[in-house]
């Protein structure tokens, strides 16, 4: 197996149309990057517009000449793969839960996230390049023990021109945080990841990871987006370990991810209940109050207006409260339900396990005692027979010193 090498690139692009500032300037800024760049796979998010993925497409026909976009939701995924080499399978699943659909700067509804797989054949190998942009907590994804974050691995760092790694949103560098938000956590906030997992017949080494783009696109006074990029070079090589014993399965980390998991869903399930009955109140005292004071309002133009305002909010509030409620706890207990019944099963088994290692532990001991107790018997038994042994012996020479005194005797 010949060694090779994986450099891949993500970036959340925030290319939201209308509401993200400088979109279609830094989306080609974004492709006049990646042209001169030496990455062989990159991974981006938040490409709401179809168009956008087109313009990148074609700027990067000839550098990473396939590409997919995951389609889905109103505006699609906002998911999108570009790859050196072949794209041989596509699949995507589209989370259960996607945000609130008043919340437009953020996207999650209209875009139906998910997680989308591109399987990219490299000669003979198959890379599994998995794209995501999740909802809920970030840092859960990060404890799957299966998966390693260079940022807890050794770096060679090898090109000088890519920074080190640290907070790739709402940080002090980019053109597009808060102020006051800069000022509180200048670092910003460590949320976008490329983790990895390796077949146990190769090694991987980092060679270089961090931030390769600049804090603004050159010429201009914005950055690339209002995150932070990506980039992780990976030196994979055969490893001498063909007979699997290197385990990257944590059990206890995997326990607890899957605890913390559990605890996540848990208090989203209150924060709904707790959503619910201020979506209710509020809609019931609108309703209410539209209710007792018909036959009140002038007959004036902007007081109709006034009306048909405050009635459209009590019904949002009230379809929100009762059945976007209810789609969302049921979508939850979904989740958390798999999360718990496959917790329960992971504890049945390692209890099953454990029972097997005791019993066969027993069993063995039992073995041993016996075989020591045979052992010990046999010993007995040849200590008594070679006694017998002598016995007969020393009878022998007895008999034959009397046979030769009486021959000597009669001669």
């Amino acid at each position: 197996m010949s060694d090779f090498t994986l450099n891949i690139f993500t970036l959340n692009c925030w290319g939201i149309p209308v509401v993200s500032k400088n979109r279609i300037e830094r989306i080609e800024a974004i492709a006049k990057y990646l042209i001169q760049s030496n990455h062989n796979i990159v991974c981006l998010q938040e490409i709401w517009s179809e168009k956008d993925y087109t313009t990148l497409k074609e700027s990067l026909n000839i550098v990473l000449p396939y590409s997919y976009y995951f389609y889905s939701g109103v505006l699609g995924s906002g998911l999108c793969i570009f790859s050196k080499w072949v794209i041989q399978d596509v699949f995507f699943h589209q989370w259960p839960l996607n945000g609130y659909i008043h919340k437009i700067h953020h996207g999650d509804w209209f875009g139906g996230k998910g997680v989308g797989l591109c399987r990219i054949k490299y000669g003979q190998k198959l890379i599994n390049v998995y794209c995501t942009h999740v909802t809920l907590s970030y840092r859960l994804i990060t404890l799957i023990p299966s998966l390693f974050d260079p940022f807890d691995l050794h770096c060679q760092k090898a090109n000088p021109n890519i920074k080190a790694p640290s907070g790739t949103c709402d940080n002090a560098n980019n053109s597009y945080t808060d102020l006051k938000q800069a000022e509180r956590t200048p670092e910003g906030k460590r949320i976008d990841h490329i983790l990895f997992h390796v077949n146990s017949l190769w090694q991987a080494q980092v060679v270089n990871f961090g931030n390769p783009l600049e804090d603004r696109v050159p010429g201009q006074v914005f950055s690339y987006s209002d995150h932070n990029a990506v980039t992780l070079e990976l030196k994979l090589t055969a490893s001498d370990d063909t007979d699997g014993e290197t385990k990257t399965m944590k059990n206890d980390l995997f326990d607890a991810t899957i605890t913390q998991a559990i605890n996540v869903c848990k208090e989203a399930s209150a924060t709904i209940i707790r959503s619910k009955k201020l979506y209710l109140t509020s809609g019931g005292l609108l309703f209410m109050f539209l209710l007792g004071t018909i036959g009140f309002w002038p007959h004036k133009v902007i007081y109709d207006i006034i009306k048909i305002f405050l009635s459209a909010f009590s019904f949002y509030y009230i379809i929100m409260g009762t059945l976007w409620n209810q789609i969302e706890m049921n979508s939850l207990k979904a989740g958390l339900n798999a999360l718990q019944n496959f917790s329960k099963t992971r504890s049945e088994r390692d209890y099953v396990n454990n029972s097997g290692d005791e019993a066969k532990n027993t069993l063995n001991d039992s073995k041993n005692n016996s075989h020591g107790e045979a052992k010990n018997s046999l010993d007995n038994d040849e200590v008594e027979n070679s006694l017998k042994d002598n016995d007969v012996k020393n009878n022998v020479d007895d008999a034959t010193k009397d046979i030769k005194y009486y021959e000597s005797y009669i001669n």
